[in-house]
């Protein structure tokens, strides 16, 4: 995680399991009736194997190295990258070409290792310029490279709509599946809540 530390990324894990709003996990507050189910969800958290590297800056090189030494020690099942332009190479001229390469390694990693990578990316500000219906994200609002959306087997963009359109609720959020190398494309609803 090059976005969040452990703790943080360990909080929200916790709210979502257990319901409890995450500024009351903050301050260790955990309400008589919720106390079973908030130990029970550190439990299983537990269970769960958890590999948090959160080293502010890591190049591609250091997590392919990272990664692989994981994945012997005991197979892995998932690999998340919180976010790829937070990432660096050095071997690159400009930034396009750099978000390139890092692409590349991260797809050509998950085909070397046969484990997913999710990466996580930002979307251009130009996008919330924009108003209403046109403000859903597409593929060409990936931030920085055309190349993610060329290597993923699948692009998923969320989009809060009742931030753009006056007429939807607060809270009403969608998940915009862009690409799918084997599958449909798509749009589903989510639910978003707040605390």
């Amino acid at each position: 995680s090059l976005e969040m530390d452990a703790r943080s990324l360990v909080l929200r894990a916790l709210c979502q399991d257990t319901g409890i709003p995450i500024s009351d996990l903050a301050k260790h507050y955990i309400p008589t009736e919720r106390q079973l189910t908030y130990l029970d969800a550190v439990n299983s958290l537990k269970e769960k194997k958890l590999h948090i590297d959160e080293r502010g800056s890591v190049s591609l090189h250091a997590l392919k190295a990272r990664v692989k030494r994981l994945h012997r020690q005991e197979p892995l099942s998932l690999i998340v990258v919180d976010y790829l332009q937070l990432m660096s190479i050095k071997s690159a001229n400009t930034r396009e070409q750099e978000v390139s390469q890092i692409s590349r390694g991260l797809k050509a990693l998950a085909m070397d290792l046969g484990v997913p990578v999710l990466a996580c990316a930002q979307l251009n500000r130009s996008i919330e310029a924009r108003i209403g219906e046109s403000s859903r994200p597409t593929l060409s609002d990936l931030r920085d490279s055309g190349q993610i959306e060329q290597d993923a087997d699948v692009v998923a963009m969320l989009w809060w709509g009742w931030e753009h359109c006056s007429d939807l609720a607060e809270g009403d959020c969608e998940l915009l599946i862009r690409k799918n190398r084997n599958g449909p494309q798509g749009t589903m609803r989510v639910a978003w809540k707040p605390e």
